[in-house]
Formats: C-alpha cells, structure tokens, sequence
C-alpha cells in the first residue's frame, strides 16, 4: 500500500479519505479507513510524507525523501519485475512439482502406472 500511496502523491496531496477511496474506486479493494491511516502515519514517521491541517483535514504530500524513494523505485522498476517473475516461475514449479509427486503417490497407491501405451 505503501508503493500506491507514494505512486498518488507524486500528482496530488490528499487526505486520508482520498486515499481509502482511491484504492477501492482503482482497485476494487475495500481496506478499512484504520488501516489506511495507520499506514499514512507510519510513512510520516519515516519521513516519506508530510501532513498538514486544512479545514479539518489532515492532507499529506510526498516529502523529499518520498520524492527520492518514489524515483528509486521508478529506476529499479524492471529489477522488482524480474524479482517477482522469478518468484511466481519459482513458486509455480514448486507447486506443479508437487502436484506431480501427489498424483504420483495416487497412482502408485492405486496401481495405476504413469507409462503410456
């Protein structure tokens, strides 16, 4: 949630309540308002964002060191994509792996063999 709050930011400052309703108008995900704040709180703890009171509203902004954070991850964007390509490849042999050893397992303990005519 962290990488979509940073990735809004860089267009706009919003309140909390533009962030619960960014993620689920855009991704159809309803997160709990808690949630969501407890994470804007805990980017502005570690210096990524910053907030202010306007009218009764809490609006946050990228800091510059959110600035800095969001261009790193824009530059090591095909690295985190090669990341997680190999470990769903990874993860998806290690199932098919095992979806192998239990249908073998079944077959040998039904007395079936694998071997074609």
């Amino acid at each position: 949630m962290d990488v979509l709050i940073l990735a809004k930011l860089t267009n706009d400052e919003l309140s909390g309540y533009d962030v619960f309703s960014y993620i689920n108008e855009e991704f159809d995900i309803l997160i709990s308002p808690g949630t969501v704040y407890s994470v804007l709180y805990s980017m502005e703890r570690d210096g990524l964002i910053k907030s202010r009171l306007t009218g009764g509203k809490r609006i946050f902004a990228l800091t510059d060191r959110g600035e800095s954070t969001v261009k790193a991850i824009c530059n090591s964007s095909s690295n985190i994509q090669d990341f997680i390509a190999k470990l769903l490849a990874s993860a998806h042999f290690r199932s098919s792996s095992n979806d192998r050893d239990v249908i073998t397992a079944s077959r040998k303990a039904s007395g079936t063999s694998m071997k074609t005519r």
